[in-house]
């Protein structure tokens, strides 16, 4: 039986149900199972843009290569390692995808930034060439970057594997405000449901950020001119891709974040 796991064990159910509506079995023999629990044993966490700008300084440059395309396609190992010159496709500005090697056994074009692409081009492999160097074992060699930037591979947040790259792909996507189904189509998913449970994390800061704009907005509101005297404070958090924070207003690192804060009144 060929699929995923999940689409298996229920083809399974279905057939069980079908024979004891025809009379084929007295019972339905699979009707006292339990429902599936696809909750992932472990969380691969998303990478924070200080740990990605850490890692990019400090690899080779065919790896550095790697994981922006890894970054900015969500694509995975298997996948990368199928790509050739000629997947390249400057039209449309992005990639090719054969339905042969990609996880969903369907042909897709995976967008790229501009500046990727050039970048792609300018390393002048072939169309018959590997476009990246992909190494034979992708995940020990992260775990290696990872050990060489200093940054640990668990946290309370969950694990970072090189899949964490997919993970990151998919929550900055839903951060940047794309929509579920867009983000679902460019992670090339079946359902919503799956990118959001799997990929998507709301991170803890992005989530303090949102309620205190929420705050920043209710005191607006109840206070335009800020007439009754009380400071309003506002308090602004940004992510910077350098490692470590710019000046003005205090810097500092929260899980591994940079952060500046500027607070006016």
């Amino acid at each position: 039986m060929q699929g995923s796991p999940t689409g298996s064990a229920r083809n399974v159910l279905q057939r069980g149900q079908r024979c004891s509506l025809q009379h084929n079995l007295p019972s339905d023999p699979l009707a006292r199972l339990r429902k599936f629990d696809m909750t992932p044993s472990v969380t691969r966490r998303p990478l924070t843009s200080t740990e990605i700008a850490r890692i990019l300084a400090l690899v080779p440059p065919e790896r550095v290569l790697l994981y922006e395309v890894a970054l900015f396609t969500g694509l995975r190992a298997g996948e990368l390692a199928h790509l050739r010159g000629w997947h390249l496709d400057m039209e449309r500005g992005g990639l090719r995808l054969e339905a042969e090697w990609t996880k969903n056994r369907r042909p897709g074009f995976q967008p790229l930034p501009r500046y990727l692409l050039e970048k792609l081009v300018g390393a002048g492999a072939s169309p018959s060439e590997a476009l990246l160097q992909v190494p034979s074992h992708p995940v020990r060699t992260f775990d290696e970057d990872l050990r060489v930037a200093g940054i640990g591979k668990s946290s309370a947040d969950g694990v970072l594997v090189f899949h964490s790259w997919r993970a990151t792909y998919g929550t900055l996507l839903d951060e940047l405000g794309a929509s579920a189904k867009e983000t679902q189509e460019l992670m090339r998913h079946a359902t919503p449901m799956l990118t959001m449970q799997r990929y998507v994390q709301a991170r803890l800061d992005r989530r303090q950020q949102l309620v205190e704009d929420m705050a920043n907005v209710i005191w607006s509101a109840r206070d335009p001119g800020g007439r009754n005297g009380r400071r309003r404070k506002y308090v602004e958090i940004q992510w910077f891709t350098g490692i470590g924070g710019s000046g003005g207003g205090g810097n500092r690192n929260y899980r591994g974040h940079s952060l500046h804060v500027r607070t006016t009144c």
